[in-house]
């Protein structure tokens, strides 16, 4: 880089043209050189050519050959030419300075004014996002709100569908046991017959069952062999007798006898022992028992006359002329009763 002797701004050093008497570089602009003209060997600066001596004067009418120029002349003449240039050149620079300054102060007005601009772009921008902003969180209060208002309806709804679904499946899972019948009461000994104890009892009900027509008979429940006394019976709470008969029609004279006999104890069967109570029953899945208990339990609290069971259905009745409840689940407890069942009752 070069600065120009002429307006004091720097340069490239292959644009500059320089003086070869006083080695300074200038633009082209500056000492008036068209970009494309070819410089003469013998140019010289404004300044080196203002210092060159302008001749002998012979040729001037004035002063003629009577005049003299005395040295005090010359140097004076001298030092007012340099005194110029230093002025001419101090202009020139103060000049390029001012412009200098001017074109800062116009690209820093010019980048305050972008600056602005982007800080109003912005803050539109900030206030859009603000905006959408508050339109999501309008949106997500409402949807919360909904989301509050029915989600507990759906819930229900679920719940409802739930509990029908397993009451359904405890139905399907007792029509399983409408050829059964359940015997309770007969002592428990070792190496009993549970088959000769059941067409024990149906004899004493008057009723004649082959067999054949007995699928299976088996003790169900917790074993309580281990608990007997000298005689080698358990002195209490024996295990039922579940019994599958061939056809559902003989099951249904079965307990239409045992409905006609009533009260059947031990002692009518001949067996050992103080006289028991036996019950004859239709077989009830393990829900449906402890439902059965529940429905017994809250109706005599409530002074109901009748609770029964009809092909694996429990119903309940308050008095003689009360329309009859069929009670599918606990739902239909709390119903009736107005009360809150957590759970069943454990039955054995």
């Amino acid at each position: 880089m070069a600065k120009c002797g002429g307006c004091g701004k720097f340069m490239p050093q292959m644009e500059s043209v320089r003086c070869p008497k006083c080695c300074t570089d200038f633009h082209r602009a500056c000492v008036k050189i068209a970009d494309n003209a070819r410089i003469s060997a013998t140019w010289i600066c404004p300044g080196c050519k203002s210092r060159l001596p302008k001749g002998d004067n012979s040729a001037t009418p004035v002063k003629g050959l009577f005049s003299t120029s005395s040295p005090g002349d010359d140097m004076s003449s001298t030092g007012v030419t340099s005194k110029e240039e230093s002025t001419n050149l101090l202009t020139l620079e103060i000049r390029s300075f001012r412009e200098d300054l001017q074109a800062a102060r116009d690209d820093i007005k010019k980048e305050i004014k972008e600056m602005r601009q982007e800080i109003t772009d912005f803050k539109v921008s900030l206030k859009s996002c603000m905006d959408r902003l508050d339109a999501m969180e309008d949106r997500l209060s409402s949807v919360e709100k909904r989301f509050e208002q029915t989600v507990p309806i759906e819930n229900n709804t679920i719940q409802d569908t739930v509990n029908e679904l397993r009451v359904q499946l405890q139905e399907r899972d007792q029509e399983l046991l409408l050829n059964d019948v359940e015997i309770a009461g007969i002592p428990e000994n070792k190496g009993e017959t549970p088959v000769h104890l059941v067409k024990l009892v149906a004899k004493k009900l008057g009723m004649d069952v082959d067999e054949r027509d007995i699928v299976y008979a088996e003790r169900v429940g917790l074993s309580r062999l281990n608990r007997v006394d000298e005689n080698g019976t358990s002195p209490s709470y024996p295990r039922r007798i579940a019994m599958r008969l061939a056809r559902r029609s003989i099951r249904d004279q079965f307990l239409q006898a045992a409905r006609i006999r009533r009260v059947i104890t031990t002692a009518d069967l001949d067996l050992g022992g103080a006289p028991q109570r036996v019950y004859i029953n239709e077989r009830l899945t393990r829900f449906y028992r402890q439902l059965f208990y529940k429905v017994r339990e809250v109706g005599r609290h409530h002074n109901y006359k009748y609770v029964w069971t009809r092909n694996g259905k429990i119903f309940l009745r308050k008095d003689d002329g009360k329309p009859v409840e069929r009670i599918r689940d606990l739902k239909v407890i709390e119903r009736i009763f107005s009360l809150q069942i957590v759970c069943f009752t454990s039955i054995a």
